[in-house]
């Protein structure tokens, strides 16, 4: 696929707009298994798929970077145990590469 470079928050705010993933929600102090879940899944693509560095990620969350290092691993895991989870990988991967290099495109079309 292709990937172009986002920074941090740009891919944050992207991934959780495309997952219906409030941005807020998953930088707040929330502790449920569900929110852990979400920052897992969100984590694991950028830092596996998309060139995200851990720190970066840290700071737009406000989180410990060592703390984001631990929901990458829980997330690989995840994934290498759970089809569910690696399909929803797979499928926000190829859905944000797609917006992505189809807005890159239409960017870059020639007008003349």
């Amino acid at each position: 696929l292709e990937r172009p470079t986002l920074d941090a928050e740009e891919f944050i705010r992207r991934v959780c707009e495309l997952a219906g993933f409030d941005v807020e929600h998953l930088a707040s102090r929330a502790r449920d298994r569900g929110t852990a879940g979400k920052r897992r899944l969100v984590a694991t693509l950028g830092v596996e798929r998309w060139r995200q560095k851990g720190t970066e990620l840290a700071a737009v969350w406000k989180k410990n970077p060592d703390v984001v290092s631990w929901w990458v691993g829980e997330g690989i895991r995840r994934r290498l145990k759970d089809e569910e989870f690696a399909g929803e990988l797979d499928r926000l991967d190829r859905e944000l590469s797609g917006l992505l290099t189809r807005s890159e495109r239409w960017l870059n079309f020639p007008t003349s």
